[in-house]
């Protein structure tokens, strides 16, 4: 858990309730206008984390007062006034233990087992918290696909659950799995992503293999196939230290001279490579993109380049551009992720301290 305060912030905007609040990291700031509140607030809150976390790393910026709080991995946000703030000492250790560290919370469609709590129920409207063990398994990543959802953990295994029908579970069987099962690609898994019926891992030493639909080729193995029931390495790809996966292509970041890779469907120019092909089965080097952050929609990749600026290629809503081209003069851009034809992307913000 990760606690900040500040008070040198920029006007806060007004909610519902009447606070006032601006978001940091993963901690939320309401700000306090009177000087001996803010002091005594701030005492009181230092008194309470540094006591309760006696063996625990606090990361800690003594500025400001903080009234709302949230764990890290169970992303459950709990309001309170300051003034409230010894009272419910006691409430939020009951709090802690309901939302242990690493918990995974999922919603929405559960039509192929997506949740991964063996009901039958098509859809969940509020987030549900799995009951897998994850305590025993800690969670390093995890990725969601158009059906199906996969989790690497600390101990490099990989999970996974929901659709089978492209094999991309790692199977021969195109049967539904609706709990989370350990998947066995017989290598320690450091990184994952999910497209379309199909996923793709990164291993140890940075190489990368893929299972499932391979139709388009965006397992990068050289062929295209229907589908692969077992992983499949990916050509002549080293050092990989990121992957993302679009509906049918695939876009590899790799930790030297900061190139990029990219294979699979390339109909709409999501390659950023203007040709004549489809599609590549074999895996490309981009080496005039500098990417530092990339993310894969439908049709379309969206990179944050070394300049920080956003660059899209390929095709999104009504807008096509044939090889990776900037669409804005900002020069502040963080990160940035894509949904099937949308893309939020993260801005550098500077505080003064």
């Amino acid at each position: 858990m990760i606690v900040q305060y500040t008070s040198n912030m920029k006007k806060p905007r007004r909610i519902n309730s009447g606070q006032f609040y601006r978001r940091v990291g993963s901690v939320h700031f309401s700000s306090i206008f009177s000087k001996s509140r803010k002091s005594k607030a701030r005492n009181k809150i230092l008194k309470i984390f540094i006591n309760k976390n006696k063996n625990k790393k606090l990361r800690v910026r003594k500025m400001g007062a903080c009234c709302v709080v949230r764990k890290e991995m169970g992303r459950e946000t709990f309001d309170r006034s300051i003034h409230e703030q010894h009272e419910e000492a006691k409430e939020e250790e009951k709090i802690e233990e309901k939302f242990r560290e690493g918990d995974l919370f999922l919603f929405g469609d559960n039509s192929r087992g997506q949740i991964g709590d063996s009901s039958k129920i098509g859809r969940f409207d509020a987030p549900l918290r799995s009951g897998f063990g994850w305590d025993r398994h800690p969670i390093r990543k995890f990725a969601v696909g158009y059906d199906h959802v996969c989790v690497t953990t600390s101990e490099g295994e990989l999970f996974g659950w929901g659709s089978n029908s492209f094999s991309q579970l790692g199977s021969k069987s195109s049967t539904t799995i609706d709990r989370p099962c350990k998947l066995k690609p017989g290598m320690y898994v450091k990184d994952v992503a999910c497209g379309y019926g199909f996923t793709l891992i990164i291993e140890k030493s940075g190489k990368i293999f893929g299972v499932g639909s391979n139709s388009r080729g965006q397992l990068g193995n050289g062929r295209a196939q229907d589908r692969i029931s077992e992983f499949v390495r990916a050509s002549g790809i080293e050092r990989a230290y990121k992957i993302c996966a679009g509906k049918a292509h695939t876009v590899v970041l790799q930790d030297t001279e900061h190139s990029m890779y990219v294979f699979g469907d390339n109909s709409n120019n999501q390659l950023g490579i203007s040709s004549d092909d489809d599609m590549l089965v074999q895996p490309a080097r981009l080496d005039n993109v500098n990417p530092w952050d990339v993310a894969c929609g439908d049709t379309y990749t969206a990179i944050v380049s070394l300049e920080r600026n956003i660059k899209i290629a390929g095709t999104i809503g009504s807008k096509s551009f044939n090889t990776f081209t900037s669409i804005d003069n900002k020069k502040d851009c963080k990160s940035v992720s894509a949904g099937s034809s949308h893309v939020v992307v993260c801005i550098l913000e500077y505080i003064r301290e």
